[in-house]
C-alpha cells in the first residue's frame, strides 16, 4: 500500500519556504567562494583543484590518483574548462597552460596560491551547489520520515545555518558531494519504499553508486537498494538484479580507471584504510570506540547541530527503538552504520561526519512533530520549539559567515608593498615560502628565493636591493645580518606552518657599510676577470672564457668584483696608464675603480645605456709586476629577464673591453 502525505495540498507553500531557506543558505555560503583567494588555506583543496586543472590541461581522463574515487574530478573538469573559456573571452588568459598548478615549495609540489582565482571561484560555486542540493534532499528525507512539511523546513533551515556545512560548502573536495549523494540515496530509498516505485529504486541505485564514487567512506550506502527490497513489498525479481548491478555499474562508470590501474588503486585504497583505521592523522586522532564517540558527540553539540537538536535526536533514537518499524529501520540504516564505522576509526576529521547532519536534524524535528502532533498548541508549539532548537546553530552560522568576510591576511598588504617597490630597476628577492601568487612573483624585478638557503651578502652582490622574508623555520627565529635594515613589516603568524596563513612578513633593505663589506668578503672571495694582452678583447674568469657568443667584451656581474690585466712583460716600475672602455645597460649606473691604491669614481648618469665610455688612469706599478688588478664597485647589477627588458637571464653590471697598459 502506497503512503501519501497528509499535507500534500501545502506543497506550493512548502516549496516557496524551501526556496527562501536556500537563498538564505546561499547568502551564508557566498563569502566562502572567494575566501582567502588567491591563497589556499586547505591542503586537500589545493591538491584537488590543481589535479583537476592538470587533467584538463593535458586532456587526460585518467586521474592517476585513487586515494579518492574519480567522480568529483569528472564533475569539475567541465567547470574548469568553462571558466577558462570565460576568462579567455575576457582577454585575461589565452591558454590553459597559463594556469599555474605546480610550485616546488608547495606541499607535494602543488601550488598553494591560485594564478587565476576566478577558476577557483567557479569550482567553489559548484561545491556550493552541491551543498544546496544536500539541503534539498535532507529536507526531503525529513518530509518522508515525519510526513510533515514543517519538519522538513526545520531540517532544511538547520542544514542551511550549520557552521560545518557553511565552512565546507565551498571547498573543492569530496565530502559535501558524498553527503549529497548519500542523502539522495536515502531519500530515493524512502520514496521507493513508500510509493513502491521502480523509478525511485533505480534512482536510489544510481545515487548509491555515485556516493561511493565520491568517497570510499560511503560504501555502506551501497546496500540500501537491497534493504529497500528486503523491507518492501511488491517488487519484482528483476529489481534484485538492478539493486545489485546498477550501483556497481555506476561506480565503475564514474571511476573507470580503477579497472585500468588496478594495482595503483589497490595501493592507494590500502593506504586510506591504514590511514583511517590504524595510523590516524597528526592532530586528528582519537582511540577507537568510546573516545571517538565522545569526540563526535562533542562536535555535534558544539558546531554540527547544537545541543537542542542533539538531545531531541537522541530522544528520537530511543523512541524509534521502542517502536521500530520497517520505514524507520530503512531511514536509520545508513546514518547508524556510518556513525559506528567512523567511531571505530582512529582518524577523526570532522568533515567525514557532514553526511550524518541531515539525518540528525531530521530525527530531531521528527520528535518535535511527534510531541506536538496531538496537542491543542500543535502549530504554535512546533514553531516555537523549532525556533529554539535552531537558535544556537543560527547564531553560530551567522557569526561564522562574518569570519569568512573579514579574514586577516598579511600577504594582501605585503603584495601591495612589493608592487610599490618593484619599480624602475629595483630588484627584490622574495621568499618562496611565502607562496605569493604568480601575479606577484612574475613582476619585473621580483625573483623567488629559498628562504632556508639564502646568502644575504650573495644576493646583494648579484644586484638585489630588497629582501622579503616570512617566518623563520625555527620558532626562536634566525639571527639576521646587521647589514639588513628593516623597512616595513606586516604582523602575522611568526612561526613556519605547513599551510601558510597570514604569515609575518618583513621587508629588508641592504645597508651599505663595514658589516656588509665583511659579509661580502666572507661569502664570496673575488675571482677577478683576467684580460690577456693577446688578443686584447679576450677575457676569462677562473680559467673559463668570460666572453659570450656574439660579444667582444666581458661582463662584471657583481657589485664587488675585480679585473686583472696580464702584462706581456714584467713592469719596469714607476707609473703606467691603464686604459679600457666600459658600457652599462642601466640608467644611472655609477662605479668606483681602485688600482694600486688609486681610486676613481665614475658616474654614468649622463651616458646612455649601451654607449661606450673610454676610461684611463695612471697608477704606480712596482718593478717586476706581471699583473695589474683593478677592484670594481658597482651600484647596479640586474637581470634583463628579471626586469622584463629581454630574455637574457644573466646578471649584468658593466661591460669591459679593450683593456691595456702603456
Amino acid at each position: 500500500m502506497t503512503r501519501r502525505f497528509k499535507h500534500a495540498p501545502a506543497l506550493p507553500s512548502y516549496l516557496a519556504a524551501l526556496s527562501v531557506i536556500l537563498l538564505f543558505a546561499l547568502w551564508l555560503r557566498w563569502p566562502g567562494i572567494g575566501m582567502g583567494l588567491p591563497y589556499f588555506y586547505r591542503e586537500d583543496e589545493a591538491h584537488h583543484f590543481n589535479r583537476v586543472v592538470e587533467m584538463v590541461k593535458e586532456q587526460r581522463l585518467d586521474p592517476e590518483y585513487f586515494h579518492k574515487p574519480s567522480l568529483h574530478f569528472y564533475l569539475r573538469m567541465p567547470v574548469v574548462y568553462a571558466s577558462f573559456l570565460y576568462l579567455k573571452s575576457a582577454g585575461v588568459i589565452s591558454s590553459m597552460r597559463e594556469i599555474v598548478t605546480r610550485d616546488p615549495f608547495g606541499l607535494g609540489g602543488y601550488a598553494l596560491s591560485a594564478s587565476h582565482p576566478s577558476v577557483v571561484k567557479w569550482n567553489r560555486a559548484l561545491s556550493v551547489l552541491f551543498s544546496l542540493g544536500l539541503i534539498i534532499f535532507g529536507a526531503g528525507c525529513a518530509r518522508r520520515l515525519s510526513n510533515s512539511n514543517a519538519a522538513a523546513l526545520g531540517t532544511a533551515f538547520l542544514l542551511a545555518v550549520s557552521p560545518p556545512l557553511i565552512d565546507n560548502a565551498p571547498i573543492i573536495g569530496v565530502d559535501v558531494l558524498m553527503a549529497l549523494c548519500c542523502t539522495a540515496t536515502v531519500y530515493f530509498a524512502l520514496r521507493s519504499f513508500d510509493l513502491e516505485s521502480r523509478l525511485s529504486l533505480f534512482l536510489c541505485c544510481v545515487a548509491a553508486g555515485l556516493a561511493v564514487s565520491s568517497k570510499y567512506n560511503a560504501l555502506p550506502v551501497i546496500a540500501l537498494p537491497i534493504i529497500v527490497l528486503i523491507l518492501g513489498r511488491n517488487f519484482r525479481k528483476t529489481d534484485w538484479a538492478m539493486a545489485v548491478t546498477v550501483p556497481a555499474l555506476v561506480f565503475f562508470a564514474t571511476s573507470p580507471y580503477i579497472l585500468v590501474n588496478a594495482a595503483l588503486f589497490a595501493e592507494h585504497l590500502k593506504y586510506e584504510v591504514w590511514h583511517y583505521a590504524i595510523a590516524g592523522h597528526e592532530g586528528h586522532t582519537a582511540e577507537r570506540g568510546w573516545p571517538q564517540f565522545l569526540f563526535y558527540i562533542s562536535w555535534l553539540n558544539r558546531e554540527g547541530v547544537g545541543l537542542g537538536i542533539l538531545v531531541t535526536a537522541g530522544a528520537a533514537l530511543i523512541a524509534m527503538g521502542l517502536s521500530l518499524d520497517r520505514r524507520k529501520a530503512l531511514f536509520l540504516y545508513f546514518p547508524l552504520i556510518y556513525f559506528l564505522m567512523m567511531v571505530m576509526q582512529r582518524a577523526n576529521f570532522e568533515r567525514n561526519m557532514l553526511v550524518i547532519l541531515p539525518f540528525v536534524a531530521a530525527l530531531g524535528f521528527w520528535v518535535v512533530e511527534l510531541f506536538w502532533s496531538n496537542t491543542a498548541l500543535r502549530g504554535s508549539g512546533k514553531n516555537v520549539t523549532a525556533a529554539l532548537l535552531c537558535l544556537q546553530p543560527l547564531w553560530l552560522g551567522v557569526a561564522f559567515r562574518g569570519t569568512q568576510v573579514d579574514i586577516p591576511e598579511s600577504r594582501q598588504a605585503g603584495a601591495t608593498a612589493i608592487v610599490a617597490l618593484a619599480t624602475g630597476s629595483q630588484e627584490l628577492a622574495v621568499s618562496n615560502q611565502l607562496r605569493f601568487p604568480r601575479a606577484i612573483m612574475a613582476l619585473p624585478g621580483v625573483r623567488g628565493v629559498n628562504q632556508d638557503q639564502i646568502n644575504a651578502a650573495q644576493l646583494y652582490l648579484t644586484g638585489f636591493d630588497y629582501l622579503v622574508l616570512g617566518p623563520d623555520p625555527e620558532s626562536e627565529g634566525a639571527i639576521l645580518p646587521a647589514f639588513l635594515s628593516l623597512q616595513q613589516s606586516f604582523p602575522g603568524i611568526s612561526q613556519r606552518e605547513r599551510i601558510t596563513i597570514n604569515p609575518e612578513i618583513r621587508i629588508f633593505k641592504f645597508l651599505d657599510g663595514p658589516a656588509l663589506e665583511s659579509a661580502i668578503e666572507a661569502a664570496a672571495p673575488t675571482v677577478p676577470v683576467v684580460f690577456s694582452s693577446d688578443p686584447q678583447t679576450h677575457c676569462a674568469r677562473d680559467g673559463a672564457a668570460a666572453v659570450s657568443e656574439g660579444e667582444n667584451y666581458c661582463w662584471i656581474d657583481r657589485r664587488r668584483d675585480a679585473v686583472s690585466l696580464k702584462l706581456s712583460n714584467p713592469a719596469r716600475g714607476g707609473f703606467m696608464t691603464i686604459s679600457f672602455e666600459i658600457m652599462s645597460p642601466w640608467v644611472g649606473q655609477s662605479l668606483e675603480l681602485e688600482t694600486a691604491g688609486v681610486k676613481q669614481a665614475i658616474d654614468l648618469t649622463g651616458v646612455k645605456p649601451g654607449e661606450w665610455l673610454k676610461i684611463s688612469e695612471k697608477v704606480p706599478v712596482p718593478p717586476g709586476t706581471r699583473e695589474i688588478v683593478t677592484k670594481v664597485r658597482l651600484t647596479q647589477v640586474h637581470s634583463p629577464k628579471n626586469l622584463g627588458v629581454s630574455e637574457d637571464p644573466r646578471r649584468l653590471g658593466i661591460a669591459v673591453r679593450k683593456m691595456k697598459a702603456a
